[in-house]
């Protein structure tokens, strides 16, 4: 009898522990503060097996839910981004308890929004940052079995008063996979090595034992693996991390990692990529004068005392003193660390320059001041957010740093080239190519204009050869015999644009024969689906004009000269402005010239919106890092000039900008943040720095503070350029797997 009163004394124990436990509904009212973000949130992805639901709403201490900011991962199903409205909470904490506990409450009443099941398992505290605003910002690595893995970060994040405003970032749910590797750490850094250019002195750098999961930064659903990431490379220009099977030996994946207190060493690269003295022979360290100034005279090597070693010596420090004067970061890892920098760097993908995850190499011609402060706010990325470089994360930081380096040219040399016009909506710069070409830019289209079921404008690339575009050249549209234009052609092209398709013989002999038949142009159909690449060559005797269209436009066209003819013109592809070089990026570079446009992406073929036809949905150019960075290169441009185009925006000037874009990078984006990360990380950040004074440039308090009409403009400017869009990349893959579609103009480089 005695034995059984005391089991019934602890049944009567337990079983309100055990409804706590699994019904917090029954917790303080501190902790059921929220109605569950996890049951609005299921109706609208797929819920995890166990979701907390606290049984009742305390209006008085959370926000209605009705308005909050609810974002999806589309690799993950489940929430990347959520916050409250401005001067409200999405989780009032309990003042007796510390900023790591009162995140943990959060996540265990609401991480199946996230997809999480226990955070105390999943979740590793990493880190808090506590800005100059007094808000705090807490870091949690998710781990699946004590496993890192790869990508998987959350950050909550704190008002002044200890109440979290918004969680956000990646976590990958419902894992299930053997934690016990086959393939042993050697094993596994010789196959990362075989893969990786193995003759050019790779070696295996670190290696880390993670859970990987596939397709995470390109945005779309994946499987997960236990993998072996091997970071390996040459300590010059092969960087990579190499993520290897743990359980068959294989390569799963690929990540390109060169991406492309003031203390500075410049070491001469001696045009060789293998011998640069590096680290330990400096030809200049800080404190020496300047190359030009004086220390050429006694050390006769330091690159023939070119203007160049004065450039990127001068450009470091211009890049340094943003990110201190501005936004209070001491170098690129907020620790003063030095800076190291090899000039006169050969590479084989010269010319070109790149960060490598030590230093900053340079070919000879890359050394503009746009070009030296893009590299190095690779560094800086990577300090901050840490975005992999492939993909709309990639895409990212690749225009993190056109931003940065275009900021470091307006505030250093406004009036230098000049950089205060500003430009247009539509409009391209007469120096889109070069510093050295002072003619208009080689830009060209087809502007069909009857009939009128097929009128408007095609998308074109206009010949490297022949004539400038920069007039109209009209003309009744007509198909060739031979088709292809290959071989003397028998049609009367007089006065005509000749239509012809690609294949069989080269482009210019194409070209050429229309030419003998006196077609006053030349629109040559490509020949292949969804791809549409350049006309290139040379020959200064073709007097006609030529542009390449895609074969989807080309069919529209010979369907209807089946039962009409057919107008148009070969005319500029977009007005050419006065002389001015703002939104440039490159433009100082002799070697490479301009490589991105700011403004107006188009003008360099790459997309100024989502849904743009220039938007890169294959494989290559890391899944387009270079091409798509347009679209956020393209935010930061109408943000500071805005535009009176049909949707007008209100520019709110270039710190404004700066400071909204360093908030973004250094509080919110995780290593996968894709646009749509970044566009609420935009409007997140505008909404925390309202009526904040700003530090200017100059390290001094600015006049200038954030308003409300400001956070407008950045809602409409990432309306306006689809950044919460998906992008429209079906069936851009042949048979084989190979994107079809070649790039456009030059190979793009894989770090500048």
């Amino acid at each position: 009898m005695k034995k059984l009163l005391l089991i019934l004394i602890a049944v009567l124990i337990l079983l309100p522990i055990g409804y706590v436990l699994w019904f917090p509904e029954s917790e303080p009212e501190f902790i059921a503060d929220i109605k569950s973000l996890s049951s609005k949130f299921e109706k609208t992805v797929r819920a995890p097996s166990r979701i907390f639901h606290p049984k009742e709403l305390t209006q008085s201490k959370v926000t209605n839910l009705a308005t909050l900011k609810i974002s999806t991962n589309p690799a993950t199903n489940t929430a990347s981004f959520v916050s409250a409205p401005p001067g409200q909470v999405l989780f009032k904490s309990d003042p007796k308890k510390s900023q790591e506990e009162n995140a943990t409450d959060f996540f265990r009443i609401n991480g199946g929004t996230f997809g999480i099941h226990d955070p105390s398992k999943e979740l590793k505290f990493q880190k808090t940052d506590t800005d100059n605003l007094g808000t705090s910002h807490l870091t949690y690595q998710q781990q699946y079995k004590g496993v890192e893995v790869f990508g998987g970060t959350l950050k909550a994040h704190f008002n002044q008063e200890g109440d979290i405003t918004a969680v956000n970032g990646t976590f990958v749910p419902n894992i299930n996979i053997n934690t016990a590797p086959s393939v042993s750490n050697s094993q596994a850094q010789a196959v990362a090595v075989q893969s990786s250019q193995p003759g050019n002195g790779v070696a295996p750098i670190t290696t880390a034992l993670v859970v990987f999961r596939d397709n995470l930064a390109k945005g779309t659903p994946g499987s997960n693996y236990l993998a072996y990431k091997v970071e390996v490379g040459n300590g010059a220009n092969i960087r990579k991390f190499v993520f290897v099977d743990a359980q068959t030996g294989t390569v799963i994946h690929t990540i390109n990692a060169v991406n492309n207190r003031l203390y500075r060493r410049a070491f001469d690269g001696a045009y060789k990529k293998d011998d640069a003295n590096y680290p330990n022979k400096p030809f200049w360290v800080e404190g020496n004068p300047l190359p030009l100034t004086g220390f050429c005279n006694t050390q006769p090597n330091f690159p023939d005392c070119k203007l160049e070693a004065n450039n990127i010596l001068q450009s470091m420090k211009a890049t340094y003193d943003l990110f201190f004067n501005a936004f209070g970061r001491d170098s690129f890892d907020g620790k003063g660390s030095k800076m190291d920098v090899i000039f006169d760097y050969y590479a084989d993908d010269c010319p070109n320059a790149a960060w490598n995850g030590e230093f900053v190499y340079f070919c000879p011609g890359v050394t503009g001041r746009d070009s030296v402060a893009h590299e190095w706010g690779h560094a800086y990325t990577q300090f901050m957010a840490n975005l992999v470089y492939e993909f709309q994360a990639g895409a990212l930081n690749e225009a993190y740093s056109d931003i940065w380096g275009e900021t470091v040219d307006l505030i250093g040399a406004p009036g230098k080239y000049p950089r205060t016009i500003k430009r247009t909506e539509g409009d391209c710069s007469k120096y889109a190519d070069s510093l050295r070409k002072i003619t208009a830019q080689r830009i060209g289209e087809l502007k069909v204009t009857y009939p009128s079921n097929i009128a408007g404008v095609k998308q074109s690339f206009a010949a490297s050869f022949g004539p400038i575009i920069n007039t109209v050249f009209p003309g009744e549209i007509v198909t060739t015999s031979p088709a292809n234009g290959c071989g003397a052609i028998s049609t009367s092209l007089n006065d005509k644009i000749a239509l012809i398709d690609r294949g069989d013989c080269s482009d210019l002999e194409k070209i050429k024969n229309a030419e003998a038949q006196d077609a006053v142009g030349v629109v040559i159909v490509d020949n292949e689906p969804n791809s549409l690449s350049a006309i290139d060559g040379s020959d200064n005797t073709v007097t006609i004009p030529a542009v390449v269209i895609s074969q989807k436009d080309g069919k529209r066209i010979k369907e209807a000269l089946q039962n009409t003819r057919v107008e148009g013109r070969i005319r500029p592809g977009g007005p050419v402005v006065n002389e001015t070089y703002r939104w440039l990026s490159g433009e100082n570079d002799t070697s490479s010239g301009t490589v991105r446009d700011l403004w107006n992406p188009n003008c360099k073929n790459n997309p100024s919106k989502v849904s743009d036809h220039n938007y890169w949905c294959f494989p290559g150019d890391s899944g387009g890092v270079h091409t798509n960075s347009g679209i956020p290169n393209r935010t930061f441009a109408l943000l500071v000039d805005g535009t009176n185009g049909s949707e007008h925006i209100e520019g709110i000037g270039l710190l404004k900008a700066a400071h909204l874009h360093y908030r973004v990078l250094s509080t919110y984006l995780v290593p996968t943040s894709g646009f749509p990360d970044y566009a609420d990380a935009l409007l997140k950040s505008c909404n925390d720095l309202l009526g904040v004074e700003l530090k200017g440039f100059d390290g001094n308090i600015s006049k200038e503070s954030i308003s409300q009409n400001d956070c407008a403009q950045v809602q409409k400017v990432t309306t306006l350029l689809e950044l919460h869009q998906a992008p429209q990349c079906q069936g851009v893959v042949t048979s084989q797997g190979v994107a079809s579609q070649v790039v456009s103009t030059s190979e793009k480089s894989a770090s500048k």
